[in-house]
């Protein structure tokens, strides 16, 4: 089975915009849009899916957005034997792809994306979900687990997120390594260097410069990386979108400002080691951006491997287009074998019964014997044409 590039007027075309009101913190109706904006969103809903059970919630990465998560989707739905049921909800932040991204006047931050997330639990009526997250969205995640921490003292349950998987993401503030313009430097805060950026991305020869290291030096080498690149140029361009970087790119200044509220080890031990939550931290062995964040969490969360797990797989930062079928493998068993981990929480990973019944002696860091292989994991990509 070969799954088709995905082009971005595609991915768009299956999607919607809705309105959402920052300070209602809402989707509204196309009748109360007065000060909103709207925002892209993919809702899939599999035949025979509970739209009531657990959902699967897709928060995307810098700088591609919701279009990174267009090879997963495909994989989802081109194997009907995958036992994909569940709603999927792909979220798109204010700032990217199809979404508006305001020039003045907006504020960009994590909170704002975590408030954009659960009005569209709201509107959607989500209760429990899994949720997936690319690179800067692992801190949404944390902002939303502490909300669910403070929601819960109050005896609130939902929306409550039951498992979190993680791709390339930072969990502790410390351990960020972004160089250049993706660290937030004064590049890009002033009037001149926002607008020498934004000049720059509207070049194709710049755009590819900036984009291909983040992607593993074989897999530049295909001829679906070029495809794929040109793709994520239009998706980053629309709506005046090359003056995003900018005014998205201080994620890493928040994380130092907010470094106790959003550290994982804090959050675990003040909530999640009580709770039947997993997590799956997944990193690229050529990860551009968060190369040491994978050593602190070995390390720090190394106690709680029975719910934790750090897994290193093949692949630069652009993990959803490079290793697709191998991160469908793991969103499938996360989302399908949440009663088994669930079962086995007091055991740890590290010394699990395989699916074929035999155990399997496997590191801390490497927790394949513990999945169920789809047939869809690659080395270097899934279904390429090189």
């Amino acid at each position: 089975m070969v799954t088709q590039l995905v082009t971005a007027e595609e991915w768009f075309s299956s999607g919607r915009r809705v309105y959402f009101d920052p300070k209602l913190k809402a989707i509204v109706a196309e009748k109360q849009k007065d000060r909103t904006v709207s925002v892209f969103e993919r809702v899939v809903i599999p035949d025979h899916s509970n739209k009531d059970g657990k959902w699967l919630t897709m928060l995307p990465g810098f700088p591609h957005g919701s279009y990174g998560f267009s090879r997963v989707e495909s994989l989802l739905q081109a194997n009907k034997n995958l036992n994909a049921d569940v709603p999927r909800l792909y979220v798109e932040y204010v700032g990217q792809g199809n979404s508006d991204k305001p020039k003045e006047g907006y504020v960009y931050n994590t909170i704002e994306r975590a408030n954009l997330v659960e009005a569209q639990w709201k509107a959607h009526g989500v209760k429990t979900t899994v949720v997936v997250t690319m690179d800067f969205s692992s801190l949404v995640m944390m902002e939303l687990m502490d909300r669910q921490k403070a929601r819960e003292a109050k005896g609130i349950r939902y929306p409550r997120m039951e498992h979190v998987l993680s791709v390339n993401g930072g969990f502790f503030a410390d351990g960020h390594t972004h160089t250049g313009i993706g660290n937030g430097t004064p590049l890009v805060r002033d009037r001149f260097g926002r607008v020498s950026a934004s000049a720059a991305q509207r070049s194709n020869m710049v755009m590819n410069k900036m984009l291909l290291p983040l992607y593993s030096p074989e897999y530049r080498r295909a001829k679906v990386c070029r495809q794929e690149i040109k793709e994520c140029q239009k998706a980053i361009r629309l709506h005046q979108g090359t003056r995003a970087l900018a005014n998205m790119n201080h994620f890493v200044d928040e994380h130092k400002k907010r470094a106790d509220r959003w550290d994982l080890l804090s959050l675990y031990q003040s909530y999640c080691e009580d709770q039947d939550i997993s997590f799956h931290l997944i990193f690229s062995e050529k990860e551009e951006f968060e190369n040491e964040q994978f050593g602190l969490v070995k390390r720090r969360m190394k106690p709680f491997s029975d719910k934790v797990r750090a897994e290193k797989i093949a692949g630069g930062h652009m993990a959803m287009f490079e290793q697709a079928g191998t991160l469908v493998n793991r969103i499938l068993n996360v989302v399908h074998k949440a009663k088994e981990v669930k079962e086995k929480s007091q055991r740890s990973w590290a010394d699990t019964e395989s699916p074929t019944g035999s155990t399997s002696s496997m590191s801390w860091t490497s927790p394949r014997a513990a999945q169920v292989d789809y047939g869809l994991s690659s080395s270097v990509g899934y279904g390429l044409a090189y």
